[in-house]
């Protein structure tokens, strides 16, 4: 396999992780990407070239610094003093999705018909989910959830 194979798919497997966990990621993700970064980059160059060029070269330079941060962590812990060896010298905010789920599940948890796409658990295509209490695992209505290499895969199941 090529080294670009591997490198989209750990980047899918990484949106789609990410996506499971906060369910308000994916659109967040979109906006950004496909609407707010480029109509950045284009006020840019229409205030000034140069200015464009400053804040892209800040940004890879930020980008550099923590990808190359990243691989010292994993790969050169020893060569970094002990407070750069993790991320916990950063703020929350700065280095988990946690405190802005809380903040968007709080504001989108009003609306009444954002409940079901923010507490998928409760409610899943009309089928309420119940948590068995021997396994600890939910439990539909005529679904099983079976996790397999950290996919949540849901079969069919069939009773006789």
């Amino acid at each position: 396999k090529q080294w670009y194979q591997r490198r989209v798919r750990g980047g899918a497997k990484f949106l789609g992780t990410t996506t499971a966990k906060y369910r308000w990621f994916a659109l967040m993700y979109l906006l950004v990407v496909f609407l707010v970064a480029p109509l950045s980059l284009l006020g840019l160059s229409l205030v000034h070239s140069g200015l464009l060029l400053g804040v892209v070269a800040l940004f890879v330079l930020l980008l550099l610094a923590i990808v190359s941060l990243n691989f010292l962590q994993s790969h050169a812990p020893h060569w970094l003093p002990p407070m750069l060896k993790n991320w916990y010298f950063l703020p929350e905010w700065m280095r988990s999705l946690e405190p802005m789920d809380r903040v968007i599940t709080a504001v989108l948890g009003r609306i009444p018909s954002c409940r079901k796409i923010l507490n998928p658990s409760s409610t899943q295509n009309g089928i309420t989910s119940i948590t068995s209490p021997a396994t600890q695992q939910p439990q539909m209505n005529g679904l099983e959830i079976v996790p397999e290499k950290g996919l949540v895969i849901i079969e069919k199941t069939t009773t006789i």
